[in-house]
């Protein structure tokens, strides 16, 4: 026993603490054309340039104050949920689908542009999420397999991702910006 209380001791300090169990889970996207510095609830992001996405961090549940620039507003996040903030000339908060099935990959396409959106395999062939309104997420769980996505809008190919090996229980964003390109973030 004495042994097995010294082990945990020992590895007390290898892993972050837990995160309270009011926490939301919030990153942030430039959707922009500028740099900017978002804060959420004093929590600092970091510098973001055009069209790239923070990592997440924790976000007490509540009315959280954004600022990113020129734009300042309160955010409602609830305890144990995803969130994308999107962030253009206002801000919009989004609510990311999470994964039920730990076996699978989830694919999210979110659309930050003005008309409707696909994620199609790279060369068109085949619809992976269909007809993605403005201001909208969507989302499908896939098996694991090795493919090249494209964003669309119509049959008009926006832009090619490398191809890319889907992992059990991760989740692969793509974003459509508001210019028309989209990124995808692994």
């Amino acid at each position: 026993l004495i042994c097995l209380g010294f082990a945990a001791a020992q590895d007390e300090g290898l892993y972050a603490p837990a995160p309270p169990a009011d926490a939301a889970f919030v990153r942030v996207l430039n959707a922009g054309e500028g740099g900017l510095e978002p804060a959420l609830d004093g929590t600092a992001y970091g510098p973001l340039a055009a069209g790239t996405l923070s990592p997440y961090r924790v976000v007490l549940s509540g009315p959280a104050e954004l600022s990113a620039g020129s734009v300042t507003t309160t955010l409602e996040v609830q305890a144990g949920r995803f969130y994308t903030v999107v962030v253009t000339d206002g801000a919009a908060l989004l609510e990311d689908p999470t994964l039920q099935n730990r076996a699978q990959a989830l694919l999210l396409l979110y659309n930050v542009s003005d008309s409707p959106v696909n994620l199609k395999t790279a060369d068109g062939a085949t619809d992976v999420i269909p007809d993605v309104p403005p201001g909208k997420v969507g989302s499908i769980p896939v098996n694991p397999i090795s493919v090249a996505f494209g964003a669309f809008s119509g049959d008009a190919l926006l832009a090619a991702f490398d191809e890319v090996q889907l992992a059990r229980g991760a989740a692969y964003s793509t974003f459509v910006l508001p210019d028309g390109s989209a990124v995808f973030e692994p």
